[in-house]
């Protein structure tokens, strides 16, 4: 059997129902519209979703809240157990990744929605 406990990964879906886009995340996968100018004719990058790293405020203290020791000198940030040098996660969400989920790097996604224009 193959130990999998310290694997993982992130994920990101969409769901368009008419004029509505439902998008949710778990880590740092993204998920991004790309939006004509009618003016220019230009395409733009409209971001639909935001990474789940430790890069942010809000995660970075979740983190720590669960017992997670958080490596800020390194680029990028990562999460590692108080006694050792694993799993050291550089995002902080996943799906998977038993040893990550006890300290910090959970499977909860953030959802959000926009509406087509």
């Amino acid at each position: 059997a193959v130990d999998t406990s310290e694997s993982g990964t992130t994920a990101v879906s969409l769901l368009v129902l008419g004029s509505t886009l439902y998008c949710s995340n778990v880590g740092d996968s993204r998920c991004i519209l790309g939006r004509r100018d009618a003016r220019t004719g230009r395409v733009a990058p409209a971001p639909l979703s935001v990474d789940q790293t430790c890069y942010r405020v809000d995660e970075r203290q979740r983190v720590q809240r669960m017992g997670g020791r958080l490596d800020e000198e390194g680029d990028p940030p990562r999460i590692w157990l108080a006694d050792a040098f694993r799993p050291g996660c550089s995002f902080s969400r996943s799906l998977g990744d038993k040893v990550a989920e006890d300290i910090g790097c959970i499977a909860t996604p953030e959802a959000r929605l926009r509406r087509r224009t």
